[in-house]
């Protein structure tokens, strides 16, 4: 055993590589009290390797506990997971906020942006909210792409709903539907046994302006 006092241990090699083993039994590093423990530094080139085999690996604390990772990152890139893996990545919280993508600055934030794979957003949630751009002024929201030949539902639901489009109380809104399409086939109510189909209002100066080619109305 190497004891010390307060005067504290240093142990030194001269530009040499330090060996500490102890065969198959397991090596304590700072277990006794509370502490600071220091590995490795940020000066100049200075690199830290951790390795597991499969016996896991884990990093855990207290219920108070907090994590920095890569809080003094500026340049560098932050990788968790692998490009070949198979496994499932999980971030999860009880009651807690999760947040990507939020600092103050401009950035792109890419979920999914490879591969063929499926995106659930709020997809297991029976109860609660799905907000997409809900501060946003100026900037624009797309869904589908340019090139796309699959389908897009919005509220598929068979039990009854509400679904409002430009539903909000600004004037001026424009609401245009398949105005690029050369060909397309609009249907509104088409497979409606009953109910109402309401387009207008008798509000104010409104009006409604239906146009066909030889196809007429």
């Amino acid at each position: 055993a190497i004891q010390s006092g307060t005067t504290g241990i240093t142990i030194a090699t001269t530009n040499g590589t330090m060996a500490l083993t102890t065969g198959s039994g397991a090596l304590n590093i700072g277990t006794d009290a509370a502490k600071t423990i220091t590995i490795g530094s940020t000066t100049g080139a200075t690199a830290l390797v951790q390795r597991v085999g499969t016996g896991s690996y884990s990093l855990d604390g207290v219920g108070g506990s907090n994590y920095n990772v890569g809080a003094s990152t500026t340049t560098g890139s932050i990788t968790i997971g692998g490009t070949s893996q198979t496994g499932g990545t999980n971030i999860t919280t009880n009651t807690g906020t999760i947040t990507i993508g939020n600092s103050g600055t401009s950035h792109s934030v890419f979920i999914g942006s490879g591969g063929a794979g499926t995106i659930a957003v709020g997809n297991a949630l029976t109860n609660g909210s799905v907000l997409i751009g809900q501060s946003l002024s100026s900037g624009t929201i797309t869904i589908g792409g340019v090139s796309q030949t699959g389908t897009i539902s919005i509220a598929p639901s068979t039990a009854g709903q509400n679904v409002k489009i430009a539903g909000g109380s600004g004037t001026g809104s424009s609401v245009t539907i398949a105005n690029g399409s050369t060909a397309p086939s609009i249907s509104i109510g088409g497979s409606s046994t009953s109910g109402q189909v309401n387009i207008g209002n008798a509000a104010g100066s409104s009006s409604i302006t239906l146009s066909a080619g030889s196809g007429e109305v």
